[in-house]
Formats: structure tokens, C-alpha cells, sequence
């Protein structure tokens, strides 16, 4: 059996690059697997709408960059979250909130 290697998509942000989600293989079919990070920011979250700051203290965090770059990313760019403003990712009262895929993964 010929099998590919996956494509990995990386996100640039602050001159660095971080792996945005894990793949699993499995014979042809590809399956993506959130990671431990969205789980946790997810759970956080659950059915309310929170800034980053509240957020950062749901999850015990210290740095935005971390949390923005590790956690708010990879769960926008898996459609687990989504932002009250989506056009204007610096918005000043900007929140976020989860999808229906989101809410699924709620424990």
C-alpha cells in the first residue's frame, strides 16, 4: 500500500512557526484530531461568549500571545470558535464565542 505523507499547514505569526492542528492517518483516510489546547479553550468557554482576559483566567494562562497563538488560532482555524467580530480580528470588545462543531466537543 502506497501511502502519502499528510500535508501540514503551519501558521505564521511572529516570525515563527506553529503547527496548527494534528492529522491522523489511517490507510487512506484522513482524519483530523483536535488538539489538547483547543479541547481546553473549548471547555473554558462552553455556552458563553468571553473576552480574552476571561479566558485567560478560565484557563489559568499568563500570556496573550501564548494563548492567542496556541489556543484562539488553531480553534478559529478548526471552527470551533468563532469571534463577534470576525472582520476585525483587534477589535477592542471583541469576544468569542463556540460553533456548533464547538459545543459538540463540549465535556
Amino acid at each position: 500500500m502506497n501511502v502519502k505523507p499528510p500535508k501540514i499547514n503551519y501558521l505564521t505569526m511572529y516570525g515563527q512557526q506553529y503547527l496548527h492542528s494534528q492529522i491522523l492517518w489511517f490507510g487512506e483516510q484522513v482524519r483530523e484530531q483536535p488538539r489538547e489546547q483547543v479541547v481546553r479553550l473549548v471547555n473554558a468557554i462552553r455556552e458563553d461568549s468571553c473576552n480574552l482576559s476571561e479566558i485567560l483566567r478560565r484557563l489559568g494562562l499568563k500570556g496573550r500571545r501564548n494563548l492567542y497563538v496556541n489556543y484562539i488560532v488553531p480553534a478559529i482555524e478548526g471552527g470551533y470558535i468563532l469571534r463577534s467580530y470576525p472582520d476585525k480580528p483587534n477589535h477592542p470588545q471583541q469576544r468569542y464565542y463556540l460553533s456548533e462543531k464547538g459545543l459538540k466537543l463540549v465535556k
